[in-house]
Order: C-alpha cells, then structure tokens, then sequence
C-alpha cells in the first residue's frame, strides 16, 4: 500500500511533471541549507545565474542581506550604486532586502531608506 499513492500521483501528474517538482522542491529545500550565499571569489556570470536562480525565493545572501537583482558591471564605482568586486570583474547590486525590512533598489537603500 505504500506505493499506491505514488502510482496515483504519478498516474495524475505524468512522470515528467512529477519528476520536474520534485527537483524544484530539492533545489529549494538545498538552497536553504546555508547554500544560498554570494561567493565573490566566482566569476561575475556564474554571480549572475546564482543570484538568478535564487530570487525571488529563497533569495542569494551576502551575509544576512537578500540580494534579488544584479547585474555584471564593468565601472568599478558608480553613484548610487552598490558595487563588489568578483573573481573576473564588478557585480551591481540593484535591488536588495535588509533583515526584518522592505526589498528596494540599490540606491533607496544608500539614501537610508533601510
């Protein structure tokens, strides 16, 4: 009897389907496991898909901040602008949530709207 349940999940779903979500929910379920941080030692594109790949939920880190949005940079310091330096070039920061605040662009964050 313990496999009935699958079969009729499977029988509904298709097995494809089936397999898709459950990846889904093991990448989730992973990536918050303290998998979900922003190593700057990794090039600018792989920064790029991972924070990507994270948003909206459960969103990359850098430290206890969520980082939604960047984008690869190639000036490294621009006004109203939030910029790290990676392992091939300049990550821009643009839009981000500090612990226990609203999500907002880069640059209400610098104008203390946090």
């Amino acid at each position: 009897t313990a496999s009935k349940p699958t079969v009729t999940l499977t029988a509904k779903l298709g097995f494809s389907q089936l397999a898709r979500s459950l990846d889904y929910m093991n990448a989730a379920e992973f990536a918050t496991y303290n998998n979900d941080r922003i190593d700057f030692t990794k090039s600018a594109q792989e920064i790029y898909n991972f924070v990507r790949g994270l948003s909206p939920y459960p969103a990359a880190r850098m430290g206890e901040t969520k980082v939604f949005k960047v984008a690869i940079s190639h000036v490294a310091e621009q006004k109203g602008h939030i910029i790290k330096p990676c392992a091939d070039g300049d990550i821009d920061i643009l839009e981000l949530q500090a612990p226990g605040k609203k999500r907002m662009d880069a640059r209400a964050f610098l104008n203390g709207v946090h």
